[in-house]
């Protein structure tokens, strides 16, 4: 399509991209801004003119993209092929790499690929490919600096450090929480709990806030707003949830309802098992085995262990080497409790 085209469908909210990025599309609009996001869940904002100005050159060769792109294998055979693709692309990086050091050229191709693809691969010399890996691990602490260029840039200014930047667009009030509203936590706190500690979930909460806080006519967002951009992201971080686990978890609808059918917020796996062994008795599940799917529901960091002598939650998200544990009470993501019907 047109870039005239493509300018409609970024206005209705769709995610576009030319055909001339390998990793780059528009994912966001809100508040007459342009939101681009690379492979690496690095963001890039544009106001809506300086995006015609800057890409207006891409006449033509603009497409939509869909989520069905990132449901990654409708067969074994597709999965297969895949797999041997990602092999492929990593031995012929390091075949490159070679040639340019025999002509004594410092040049190093780099792949970005999600963690959860990496484990899946396999590839009997995969070992060796660990002296070249690096782990990108966003921590509380990245994420907060990250958070407070992205602010400063925004509002063009500079600020001090991060609760500096927070302040400009958010009240400092901390958030009530719990049955009673006894408990209280800062407004980052809150929402870092809510995600999986990437900057594209975090920048997804504040637009939801933002959207509610523009739409009632305040000028920062408040505990309130906050708490009300609790369902629209719980329903983005599903969303985010099934693109990544369909190839792995086909039936996630079936399994979502079981979390549902609990509806609670931590039980004992054996509540997990009695609910999934009834679903298959009535044939309304193939079975895989219980345990095997919780497994795969702590990869995806969709539940964690509670372990008994700790209050708090281990999920894959925060731990990478954390394997589940059958034996300790599971949690289910804060992130997804509306979208799961969990109170």
């Amino acid at each position: 399509m047109t870039f005239k085209q493509a300018i409609e469908e970024i206005k209705k909210g769709n995610k576009v991209k030319h055909k001339s990025w390998d990793s780059l599309m528009v994912t966001e609009f809100s508040n007459n801004i342009v939101c681009l996001e690379d492979e690496r869940s690095y963001y890039y904002p544009y106001d809506l003119e300086d995006f015609k100005r800057t890409f207006m050159k891409f006449k033509n060769g603009w497409v939509l993209v869909t989520d069905e792109e990132y449901k990654d294998f409708t067969s074994a055979e597709e999965e297969k092929d895949y797999f041997a693709l990602v092999t492929g692309l990593f031995k012929a990086v390091n075949e490159t790499r070679n040639i340019f050091k025999e002509e004594g050229l410092f040049i190093y191709p780099i792949v970005f690929l999600r963690s959860d693809i990496f484990q899946r691969i396999n590839y009997s010399d995969k070992n060796k490919w660990s002296d070249y890996l690096i782990n990108l691990e966003w921590t509380p602490e990245k994420l907060r600096s990250l958070i407070q260029a992205r602010i400063d840039v925004l509002t063009g200014t500079r600020s001090k450090n991060f609760q500096d930047a927070w302040n400009k667009i958010v009240i400092n009030q901390e958030v009530k929480m719990g049955n009673k509203q006894n408990s209280k936590m800062s407004s980052i706190d809150y929402i870092l709990r809510s995600t999986h500690n990437r900057p594209r979930d975090i920048i997804k909460y504040l637009k939801e806030a933002s959207k509610i806080t523009t739409r009632n006519r305040y000028i920062k967002i408040g505990p309130v707003q906050i708490k009300k951009a609790d369902d629209s992201f719980s329903e983005y971080m599903k969303q985010e949830i099934i693109d990544e686990i369909y190839s792995v978890l086909p039936e996630y609808n079936e399994i979502f309802s079981i979390l549902s059918i609990i509806r609670k917020q931590t039980f004992n796996p054996r509540e997990f098992v009695e609910v999934y062994q009834e679903k298959v008795r009535n044939q309304n599940l193939r079975n895989r085995g219980a345990e095997a799917v919780l497994n795969i529901l702590f990869e995806f960091s969709i539940i964690g262990n509670v372990p008994s002598m700790n209050t708090r939650s281990i999920f894959k998200y925060e731990n990478e080497s954390a394997r589940f544990n059958f034996n300790e009470n599971i949690q289910i993501h804060r992130g997804l409790y509306k979208a799961l019907q969990i109170f």
